[in-house]
């Protein structure tokens, strides 16, 4: 389910228990295109999704572990999609939630990026999906470059997982997106 980023964890409103995340890769997307008509599916008609092709990976997920990277793309001022996904080690919930919750609230106030989610699957599967305006507003974020316009509460939370991991498996993976199919909160066009 879908979390509304930055809110507190015990807040109603930080659960959209009505949204789901759906996240998977296809080899080919005339596979994807098959899958989506298929009639138990007929739900997902009336949601949104993004189409992208993976051009940069740090950690691993079992799951994506094959998954192709395109390390041709170009991506210099085109918008740019960050996913991560993490499973974490229950014994680091309080320093996951301590060092995350900044972070939620640093990139949902960024202004370098269109849209911003989190999900959760309970309870220990945590994911992110951000669209930025381009790769360099996002790392600028990421580093914390400019204190004042960037934050630092990421670069500080990295510093922390690195010391520490908070994670038994973790992967943040970088995108190009090239179609989106549907609306979300009344626009679809949030990678243009």
């Amino acid at each position: 389910m879908t979390m509304t980023l930055g809110e507190s964890i015990i807040a109603p409103s930080r659960y959209n228990f009505k949204t789901l995340a759906f996240f998977a890769w296809w080899n080919e997307e005339h596979y994807l295109d098959e899958f989506l008509r298929h009639h138990a599916l007929s739900f997902l008609d009336l949601g949104w999704h993004v189409r992208m092709k993976l051009y940069r990976r740090w950690g691993e997920v079992k799951e994506l572990s094959k998954a192709f990277i395109n390390t041709n793309l170009t991506v210099l001022d085109k918008p740019v999609v960050a996913v991560t996904l993490a499973r974490l080690n229950i014994l680091q919930t309080h320093r996951f939630i301590k060092w995350g919750k900044p972070v939620e609230c640093q990139v949902r106030s960024h202004k370098g990026q269109a849209l911003a989610l989190a999900a959760i699957r309970p309870i220990n599967t945590f994911s992110t999906f951000s669209i930025w305006k381009n790769e360099s507003e996002m790392v600028s974020m990421v580093h914390g470059r400019n204190k004042l316009e960037d934050g630092e509460s990421h670069k500080l939370a990295m510093g922390e997982r690195f010391r520490k991991d908070f994670h038994h498996e973790f992967t943040t993976m970088r995108f190009v997106p090239f179609k989106e199919v549907g609306v979300w909160n009344k626009k679809s066009d949030w990678s243009k």
